[in-house]
């Protein structure tokens, strides 16, 4: 009776879907019903919080250990390309996402595959050039983001790694040999220096050896803006915000630049971005965030009301999808 009541979603649910194909496991000699058993465990446990990727991992190949045909699946391969891209094993990812667009194309080739909209041949693609987006092949990258983006669906994330990846083919880093080591022991000197002019060029040194340096971005963004180059301080929050998806104080720190140089749009798509990554409630740690910058208590409201304008834009725009 309690689980015909129960929130779906609700890990105490899991738990007992979990118990009950465990159970199921021991109990039975089939192997093609192990393998599914395996594979809604590992299904299941992505939706924990905190949950144990490597855990998942594991029972997804436990999954295909008993039932050789999910290596024919494209979803089996779908799924695990996410799990290895959360693991940052990004050139894995990227080829399980290839192995599975080649199995949903050629599957629906017979006319037996129905395309879902979380997995359609363009998301994936646009997967795959996030992939090579984090290996830094920031060329290969952004012809993908450029042939498969549409506006009848969007995709921020994919709007401004985009443009991260035109940002840095212009400064000729399209695909670079990355040396994280001494890109980070770079960063480390700023602590020693206190002139600014001096910490800059560090720090373009540094993001020149790794351009997937979020720190040496962030750094950079925080110097540029002491000097006032505010437009090239936002490029650096930008790319940092990006590239750590869950830096909430680099895209906060965009998303002032651009409201106070009435730069709207890149705002939008800035807005939109980060309210999918970090829900509704990130209105309020933007009030939070406004409050304790050193402006005027006049200056601050204006930024608080044209963020809360945008904000409604955003969810009207969500509610009519």
């Amino acid at each position: 009776v309690y689980l015909i009541y129960a929130d779906e979603k609700s890990e105490e649910l899991q738990k007992y879907r979990i118990e009950n194909l465990n159970y199921l496991i021991n109990k039975t000699n089939d192997n093609l019903r192990k393998g599914i058993c395996y594979y809604n465990i590992g299904n299941i446990l992505i939706t924990y919080k905190g949950s144990n990727i490597q855990k998942s991992v594991q029972y997804y190949f436990k999954s295909r250990k008993f039932d050789p045909n999910y290596e024919n699946r494209h979803y089996w391969w779908y799924e695990l390309a996410g799990l290895m891209f959360e693991k940052k094993h990004y050139k894995i990812s990227e080829s399980f996402y290839r192995k599975s667009l080649q199995l949903k194309i050629s599957s629906a080739y017979t006319g037996v595959l129905r395309f879902e909209k979380k997995s359609s041949p363009k998301l994936i693609y646009l997967l795959i050039a996030d992939c090579l987006f984090m290996q830094g092949k920031f060329i290969e990258a952004h012809k993908l983001f450029e042939e498969h983006y549409s506006e009848t669906n969007l995709y921020y994330e994919y709007i401004l790694k985009d443009m991260v990846c035109i940002h840095l083919i212009e400064m000729k880093l399209g695909n670079v040999i990355l040396d994280k080591k001494k890109s980070l022991t770079i960063c480390e000197k700023i602590l020693l220096i206190s002139k600014d002019e001096e910490i800059i060029l560090l720090l373009k040194k540094a993001v020149k050896l790794d351009p997937l340096n979020s720190l040496a971005w962030f750094n950079l963004g925080i110097a540029l803006n002491q000097t006032k180059e505010f437009e090239e301080s936002l490029v650096c929050f930008i790319v940092s915000g990006v590239i750590v998806t869950g830096d909430k104080e680099a895209q906060f720190n965009a998303l002032f630049i651009c409201l106070h140089q009435r730069n709207l749009e890149r705002f939008q798509v800035l807005i939109h971005y980060i309210i999918e990554k970090h829900g509704k409630m990130i209105a309020n740690d933007f009030t939070d965030y406004i409050m304790k910058q050193n402006y005027t208590f006049d200056f601050k409201q204006q930024m608080l009301k044209a963020f809360t304008e945008f904000f409604e834009v955003h969810k009207n725009i969500k509610n009519n999808s």
